[in-house]
């Protein structure tokens, strides 16, 4: 399983059978020979000439240099050699866009919240500077927001709630957290609830998607733990969870229970 990238120009990109990873710039006419459409992933690399926002943040314009692009497929690779085909690497398409994901390339914070990344919900990922200050925030953010490609499915549903008691009902309970917050929905949860992160305290979905990104790090031996990063051994609840969501998305057995 390999991830190829042919640069600046065009150029021959041939996978020789494998299940690969193309890795293309945005307005690509490179030659790919022999893909797969279920193996093989297309992940499409996007420089910006202006800057970009999200939530009230702003970030510089930045053009992609392959030793980022090379981060950013780790945590590719990460998905890919798990599950053994795309699945997981693309988007759930609408009839206005396209079924692959696009990376975006985003530079320094103009102003607003400090972001490493964020998922448009559209198949664009943005990642700023700030994902990549060392190779595992690049494969960690990368990851967590992939994890959000598939958070509108399965952070509210398949039994995901209830493992940490997510509700957005008040419980008026004292066995009940209230959420930070942080985009303007309010969530409570469990106090018993076991966290991959601070961060997946926000709400279902950041949750998922750090729990995601933790499961994914963990299996590629990048595990980590710091004051706001607990790993994936602090929520094993969770991570049997997605041990079977990944067991059913991946080769030969994918979406047979999900």
């Amino acid at each position: 399983m390999d991830g190829l990238y042919g640069g600046a120009g065009i150029d021959v990109l041939d996978g020789n059978g494998a299940s690969d990873r193309f890795l293309l710039p945005e307005n690509n006419e490179d030659i790919i020979l022999g893909y797969d459409e279920v193996n093989d992933v297309k992940i499409f690399f996007e420089h910006t000439t202006s800057s970009v926002s999200s939530n009230g943040s702003k970030y510089a314009a930045k053009v992609w240099s392959e030793t980022d692009i090379e981060k950013v497929d780790r945590g590719l690779a990460a998905i890919h050699e798990k599950t053994g085909n795309n699945l997981l690497l693309h988007h759930d398409a609408w009839a206005f866009d396209d079924e692959y994901l696009h990376c975006r390339r985003a530079g320094v914070r103009i102003s607003g919240k400090s972001l490493g990344g964020w998922n448009d919900g559209l198949g664009t990922i943005t990642l700023t500077d700030n994902a990549f200050t060392n190779n595992t925030a690049a494969v960690l953010i990368t990851v967590h927001e992939i994890g959000h490609e598939w958070d509108d499915e399965y952070a509210f549903d398949h039994g995901w709630l209830g493992l940490s008691g997510w509700t957005d009902d008040n419980p008026n309970s004292s066995s009940y957290v209230k959420s930070a917050n942080t985009y303007g929905d309010d969530w409570w949860y469990l106090k018993s609830t076991k966290f991959v992160s601070t961060y997946a305290k926000n709400d279902p979905v950041d949750d998922f998607a750090d729990s995601f990104a933790a499961y994914f790090l963990r299996d590629v031996g990048m595990d980590f733990t710091n004051t706001t990063w607990f790993g994936a051994s602090s929520a094993p609840t969770k991570m049997t969870w997605l041990t079977e969501f990944v067991a059913n998305h991946t080769t030969p057995a994918w979406m047979t229970n999900w």
